[in-house]
């Protein structure tokens, strides 16, 4: 722990560092590609929180150590109403834990499937609506020239007004920097198309592909190794989940991921001729295959100013009512019935060892036969950047 930074937690008047005996499990809500997210009972404030909750050795043993550092510095340092609140952060001796808000409604990915299962897709004005949103995002990120890489509906929150926030920035990147695991900060790279955060995808030939992302919203430059401009893979992610709210399935899908990764490399795919004219033009230029020519790699706002956003007002559009609410709302009483048992490293010592014997097989990775040496320390909970501690009323309890 560096000293400026005891000094400082001795200024915090009655506030103390979260612990895991603070929160009750309810029950599993979700998994993303190296955590577990558990609906939880913050026993000290009496409410409800979502806990992403990370096993050390998972990434001490794929390499993947400073993902969890850059999402906790993206959460901190990039606040935005259309992005997920980190409300602290904490370790245990073998897990890493995120604690954020809590919304009922679940995931964009699930709402969509909702949708389907009721009445097909979700109607012109509320996709409308809806990529409107997420365009606004893409503004935003513009904006703080960062990019998000692995944007999908199953990483899109739904609050309680039905509104969209962004999660997951475990991938996530700042343009023309990379993050320094030991200063804990992004400084300048001057290798700018040098990316770090890949993610190992098994193929079904047994062969492992370094991709970032999910497969189905991948671009074809992402694949290629060619990418010229970062932003243009978000803006493909944003062209795929466009048309799967037109069609109800994604362009690229195939068989297998290697048969995906096939025809996202050529470029071809459907589109329904029945769709209103300035939708099928705007799918076909976000998801033109040159990154170059993209709609909206210049400037996001290119996007915004397609008549398919015509009547859009983009500056008050969360405040704005959903125009359809399909959703059910939860009573937040239903979670309390039956209450998970946990001790302090929240899974069972088998259960860890079950975890890592899966990641050393599916992704043939030499199994060690030494107990990791982590390096997380204690600045996962305080974080230093530049000559200031970066601290929020809600970081701390």
């Amino acid at each position: 722990m560096f000293e400026e930074d005891k000094k400082n937690l001795l200024k915090l008047n009655n506030k103390i560092f979260p612990q895991i005996r603070h929160y009750q499990l309810i029950k599993k809500i979700g998994e993303g590609s190296y955590g577990k997210i558990y609906l939880a009972e913050d026993t000290k404030k009496n409410n409800l929180v979502a806990l992403k909750i990370i096993d050390k050795t998972f990434l001490e043993l794929l390499g993947k150590t400073e993902e969890a550092f850059i999402e906790q510095y993206m959460l901190i340092n990039f606040k935005n109403k259309n992005i997920i609140n980190l409300l602290s952060c904490f370790q245990t001796k073998q897990k890493l834990v995120f604690v954020i808000e809590y919304f009922q409604n679940g995931n964009f990915e699930n709402y969509l499937k909702q949708i389907q299962s009721i009445n097909g897709i979700l109607s012109y004005e509320t996709s409308k609506f809806y990529l409107a949103e997420l365009l606004n995002i893409l503004l935003f990120f513009q904006e703080k020239n960062i990019v998000h890489l692995d944007l999908k509906p199953g990483n899109i929150l739904m609050d309680e007004r039905l509104h969209l926030k962004i999660i997951d920035f475990a991938t996530a990147k700042i343009i023309g920097k990379e993050y320094d695991l030991n200063t804990k900060k992004f400084v300048k790279n001057s290798k700018n198309n040098k990316l770090n955060n890949h993610k190992k995808i098994k193929l079904n030939n047994n062969n492992n592909l370094n991709l970032i992302g999910t497969i189905e919203y991948i671009s074809p430059e992402m694949i290629n190794g060619n990418i010229i401009n970062y932003k243009s893979c978000d803006i493909w992610s944003f062209g795929i989940i466009m048309y799967e709210l037109f069609h109800g399935y994604t362009p690229f899908k195939g068989k297998n991921n290697l048969d995906t990764i096939e025809n996202i490399k050529n470029g071809k795919f459907y589109i329904n001729e029945k769709l209103p004219f300035e939708v099928k033009d705007l799918i076909k230029k976000l998801l033109c295959y040159d990154q170059k020519e993209r709609l909206g790699i210049l400037d996001i706002k290119d996007i915004m100013n397609h008549n398919f956003f015509k009547g859009i007002n983009f500056d008050n559009l969360f405040n704005e009512k959903v125009p359809e609410n399909f959703k059910k709302s939860i009573s937040d009483s239903e979670f309390f019935e039956n209450k998970m048992s946990f001790h302090e490293e929240l899974y069972t010592t088998d259960d860890t060892e079950n975890e890592n014997e899966d990641i050393v097989e599916n992704l043939n990775i030499k199994k060690p036969n030494f107990i990791p040496n982590f390096s997380f320390g204690n600045d996962f909970c305080i974080v230093k950047f530049d000559k200031h501690i970066s601290l929020q009323d809600n970081y701390y309890y």
